[in-house]
């Protein structure tokens, strides 16, 4: 009995000691936000009031500010809750959100409550209690760091004056206009003063606990492996044979020197990455191989359309009739498109027709400057525009060849719905791309392509407008994680790695093969042992890829009551004062249930077995 007794208190001292709050479906946190207040040309540190409501909802977010604010608090809103939706996994269509913020004085206008939003969402989906004594002040960013105010003394100087003990600032910002305000906080107003990295840092100090992600792994599927192969594989033996007969082509003509050294130099180029490339399809990396393939491509058959324009004694017309021939082609494309749209029953076919058609507009318009440095006599950049169509035309035939090859869940596609998604994402992106602008991203880039997406809506090609809205996504999430002043690429690389491999993983699970996230993150993998940057491109578009191959599937198939794998744990903070402060707790709520225990015991010998409920 006794022996029973010690086994069942270091039990409940264990339970006690790794807390997992649950979501809850109605939630109410406040905190406060240090804000600058504007007078007379000088600034002073002022507070504000933030609550946050969560109830079970339609993923709508209601703003309510006095007095009003700048319309990047709502962009701050937004991507609050898409750092915490990623964060907890969960979907965010299934809640609505209520920030009212409240201030006796007029604040000046600014994103630097970003950072308080999604730790009090946080705690808010995972009913932690904040400490009434800590206050931050930081931006959001869409990777979950925290970035750089502005006024950090004069912020700091208004939550000591209001006996705050603690103010959390963005990592980077100690020194602060020469000043050490680390130092200067606690001699001169006795406040503690902190640098955090990201939103997890900071849930530690506002609750005592911190967030712990489970390592995502993924098995590939031999399918889409088996299919990329075969695609990989003839790519290898034309290009090969390509290399093979332009350079016998060199041999019989009579070239200008240089001319000719200069396009056997490109050759030897094509060689040696054409060597890398068999190398890729050695390890497996048929995406890879591909794409390097595809590049090879492009180069050999600008030398063979040069070639042919330097043999012929008609320069203009060669030219001119592989331009005619390039349009032909498309228009057999696009009705092939159309063609394999008819067919289309499942996720893996509508990424494929996307993919096609984006490839297709790709080809076009470079078709276009192929048309357009012809008229104006420049035909050496013509060739090579048009080279490019040539082989990009050449993709969209490689696409659709693995057009309806896959078997998965089966779907009657109505296209109304993807309209319904594509107005959403659009959207969410010209939020996106707001609060992008406030960080001082340029967002030409971004603009463009979005545009292009509302033009491919416009004329109801939904596959390539929500193509475009993700490739869009992907574009503004990377850019806004590279302007992290204090992340670094390598440690986030596998974050953001560890989130696509969850994606695809919840993929898999519905029963969805997304074809686009595992050939993207296939590719991220080749780009991560030479360029960080183009890895964590690829890996961000694995993730969107995958989140939307998922939310179509739901859009069509509905929300299946399935269990989910628990992919967080809440765990207490192991650091500074949360550590005595919550191994107290535990011993002292073990001894009292131990306590309980032994009493109801003695009083109820037979009953042994008892539920207990931990929040």
């Amino acid at each position: 009995m006794k022996r029973f007794l010690i086994s069942f208190t270091i039990f409940i001292i264990l339970i006690l000691s790794i807390v997992k709050p649950q979501i809850i479906e109605e939630r109410h946190v406040r905190l406060y936000l240090p804000a600058i207040e504007k007078i007379d040309e000088k600034e002073r540190g002022v507070l504000a009031i933030l609550d946050i409501y969560v109830k079970k909802g339609n993923g709508h977010i209601f703003i309510d500010t006095m007095p009003l604010t700048e319309v990047d608090t709502q962009s701050s809103a937004r991507i609050a809750r898409e750092v915490v939706s990623s964060l907890l996994d969960i979907d965010p269509e299934e809640y609505d959100l209520f920030f009212v913020i409240k201030s006796n004085a007029p604040i000046v206008g600014g994103p630097s409550a970003g950072a308080s939003m999604a730790v009090g969402l946080l705690a808010a989906m995972l009913n932690l209690s904040l400490r009434n004594d800590v206050i931050m002040s930081g931006t959001i960013n869409i990777d979950g760091t925290i970035g750089q105010v502005g006024g950090i003394l004069e912020k700091a100087h208004a939550a000591a004056l209001h006996n705050f003990s603690l103010f959390l600032i963005p990592k980077g910002q100690r020194n602060y206009n020469g000043i050490d305000v680390i130092n200067y906080g606690k001699e001169k107003w006795n406040i503690t003063i902190i640098e955090v990295e990201n939103v997890r840092d900071a849930l530690k100090y506002f609750t005592g606990f911190e967030i712990k992600t489970k390592k995502y792994e993924f098995k590939e599927n031999e399918e889409v492996k088996k299919a990329m192969r075969e695609i990989a594989e003839k790519y290898i033996e034309e290009v090969e044979k390509r290399i093979e007969n332009v350079e016998k082509r060199i041999k019989k003509l009579v070239l200008d020197y240089s001319e000719e050294n200069s396009i056997r130099s490109l050759i030897n180029i094509q060689k040696e990455k054409l060597n890398e490339t068999k190398k890729l399809f050695d390890k497996g990396r048929y995406y890879s191989s591909s794409s390097y393939s595809f590049s090879i491509g492009i180069e050999i058959a600008y030398i063979e359309n040069l070639l042919d324009f330097l043999e012929s004694n008609r320069k203009k017309s060669v030219i001119e009739n592989k331009l005619k021939n390039i349009e032909s082609l498309l228009i057999n494309l696009t009705d092939k498109i159309e063609r394999e749209k008819e067919k289309m029953d499942s996720i893996s076919d509508i990424e494929i027709i996307s993919i096609s058609e984006d490839r297709l507009s790709d080809c076009e318009n470079n078709l276009k400057e192929a048309w357009k440095h012809f008229y104006n006599s420049r035909y050496e950049d013509s060739i090579r525009y048009l080279s490019y169509a040539q082989e990009r035309a050449k993709t969209v035939e490689r696409w659709l060849s693995i057009s309806n090859r896959f078997v998965e869940v089966k779907i009657d596609f109505n296209f109304s719905k993807l309209k319904q998604i594509i107005e959403k994402d659009i959207s969410e992106i010209v939020s996106h791309m707001g609060y992008a602008s406030i960080m001082g991203i340029d967002v030409t880039n971004i603009k463009d392509s979005l545009e292009k997406a509302k033009e491919y809506l416009e004329y109801g090609k939904y596959s390539s407008s929500l193509f475009k809205l993700v490739s869009t996504k992907s574009e503004i999430d990377v850019n806004m994680i590279l302007e992290s002043k204090t992340n670094k690429t390598k440690d986030f690389l596998n974050e953001v790695k560890n989130d696509a491999s969850k994606k695809i993983s919840e993929a898999f699970r519905k029963g969805i093969i997304p074809v686009l996230a595992l050939n993207y993150y296939e590719y991220g993998e080749t780009l991560e042992e030479k360029d960080l940057k183009a890895a964590l491109s690829y890996f961000v578009s694995a993730k969107n890829f995958a989140k939307n191959s998922i939310k179509i599937f739901e859009t069509y198939q509905g929300k299946e009551l399935m269990e989910t794998e628990k992919n967080v744990e809440i765990l207490p903070y192991e650091g500074e004062k949360c550590k005595e402060e919550y191994i107290v707790l535990s011993f002292a709520f073990g001894a009292l249930t131990s306590f309980i225990f032994l009493f109801f015991f003695k009083s109820y010998k037979r009953k042994r077995n008892k539920n207990f409920s931990f929040f």
